[in-house]
């Protein structure tokens, strides 16, 4: 017979293992009691880098992405934000309405300034942005 824990104690534990993935990952799959809170941690923070917004946008349109609402940091990495098509991407990230700041690192050059401005508008709940090392190339 298995014992059901208090919704509490559950929360506790896996707050507790939020640095570990792959204890996070076994204990998505417990049951959907531990499932939403695994996901919770799992999908806090999102890293994407100029190369892959593009795809990321994609898995986003998908009908089988579940992990939209668990988004709540974005570390935008490694530039050129110039090659980076901000007004179709921006449609996409629209949809992460949990996300509450950015990171974004890598150079900045003025051609980039444009993408990089609809990129930051696609996120109008945003109460943070961190900007690193986004200084001009030489």
């Amino acid at each position: 017979m298995i014992t059901q824990l208090p919704q509490e104690l559950v929360e506790a534990i896996l707050d507790h293992l939020a640095d570990d993935l792959r204890s996070l990952k076994a204990c998505s799959l417990v049951s959907r009691i531990w499932f939403s809170r695994s996901r919770f941690h799992l999908f806090e923070t999102c890293c994407l880098m100029s190369n892959t917004i593009s795809d990321f946008c994609k898995v986003l349109r998908s009908p089988d992405c579940t992990f939209l609402p668990y988004i709540r940091h974005i570390n935008a990495l490694n530039g050129p934000w110039e090659d980076v098509d901000g007004d179709v991407n921006a449609v996409d990230l629209r949809r992460l309405t949990s996300v509450r700041t950015l990171t974004i690192s890598g150079a900045v050059n003025a051609s980039a300034y444009g993408s990089l401005r609809t990129f930051l508008g696609a996120f109008p709940a945003v109460m943070r942005v961190a900007l690193l090392d986004c200084h001009a190339p030489e």
